[in-house]
């Protein structure tokens, strides 16, 4: 019969050593519908190999209280990426240029900041230039309004 002590100190060997070897920090973005850490939530993902000229994503956020977009490219590139955002009978639109890696806010479209003026659910399309010798991952993110 085997010992409980000595599976436990097995146990515990195994919990250290997985977590040995980790590469640290990487560009790539957290993965599509899941939480981004600090209240963000992902509801959209675009990633572009190289040879093409242009990455995007599109995705329908619920809820919002706020948006932003995030560009990662493997080598880091200067993009000039082109937003559009849609809520309720408000549109928002515009550009924003800068060195991957980036993250942009966008501006909500509504009357007064209430999610009554904007309602639940917001669209939004993102199309980022970039040299065909890049790989680029566009991600949406939104940080949900409270609930009431």
């Amino acid at each position: 019969m085997r010992s409980w002590g000595g599976a436990a100190v097995l146990c515990a060997a195994v919990a250290l050593l997985s977590g040995c070897g980790g590469s640290g920090s990487s560009n790539t973005p957290p993965p599509r519908g899941g939480p981004a850490g600090g209240g963000w939530e992902v509801f959209g993902q675009g990633s572009h190999n190289r040879g093409a000229t242009t990455a995007g994503a599109d995705g329908i956020a619920s809820n919002p209280e706020r948006i932003e977009f995030r560009v990662n490219a493997t080598p880091n590139v200067t993009t000039k990426a082109h937003y559009q955002v849609q809520c309720g009978g408000g549109a928002s639109q515009g550009t924003h240029a800068a060195r991957t890696p980036f993250t942009f806010e966008l501006p909500l479209p509504s009357a007064g900041g209430s999610q009554e003026s904007h309602g639940l659910f917001c669209s939004v399309s993102i199309r980022a230039t970039k040299p065909a010798s890049a790989e680029v991952v566009v991600t949406l993110l939104e940080r949900p309004a409270p609930s009431q």
